[in-house]
């Protein structure tokens, strides 16, 4: 996990603004109304790299953002949050709770996924006949859901033949 203390058991590695507070007892941020309030922290990415996001928010008024680089979601009911989102000019994670805005943040975390995918084609017998890379076929991650545009014409021939076939 590349985020420091997601649990908030104390005040270190979070930037807070406005209406903020981290209540390390509780193991949450918290923001009352009466001001904007920001939660942030640093995170060292590149263009590209994608990343997942989990963060627990409760939601008592008004409505929060969650922000890395260009995307935004914004929230307005409590839950338990999974972004995936490619880093675009990110350098920090932010929470965003309007002037309306009260509720608490807990749980966060973030982890950037692998982007050199596989999938193996294998045959009826259990064997690898193909391996596809991401340099082969276009390959889209979205939601946690990884589609793989396969190219059967370049691959029939190197031992593809009729049949059933397993993706992994």
């Amino acid at each position: 996990d590349t985020i420091k203390n997601g649990g908030f058991n104390t005040t270190l590695h979070w930037a807070l603004s406005g209406n903020f507070t981290i209540n390390t007892s509780l193991g949450r941020a918290t923001k009352t109304t009466g001001g904007a309030g920001i939660l942030s922290q640093p995170i060292g990415t590149s263009d590209g790299v994608l990343w997942r996001f989990q963060i627990d928010i409760t939601v008592s008024s008004g409505s929060f953002s969650f922000t890395f680089g260009t995307t935004t979601h914004t929230i307005t009911s409590t839950g338990n949050y999974d972004f995936w989102i490619i880093a675009d000019t990110a350098t920090a994670m932010y929470v965003v709770g309007n002037g309306a805005a009260s509720g608490y943040v807990s749980n966060v975390s973030a982890v950037p996924a692998n982007d050199n995918f596989e999938v193996a084609i294998i045959n009826e017998a259990g064997t690898t006949v193909h391996t596809i890379t991401n340099a082969d076929s276009e390959m889209l991650f979205v939601g946690g859901f990884l589609t793989v545009s396969i190219p059967w014409q370049t691959i029939v021939g190197g031992g593809i033949d009729g049949g059933c076939y397993t993706l992994n």
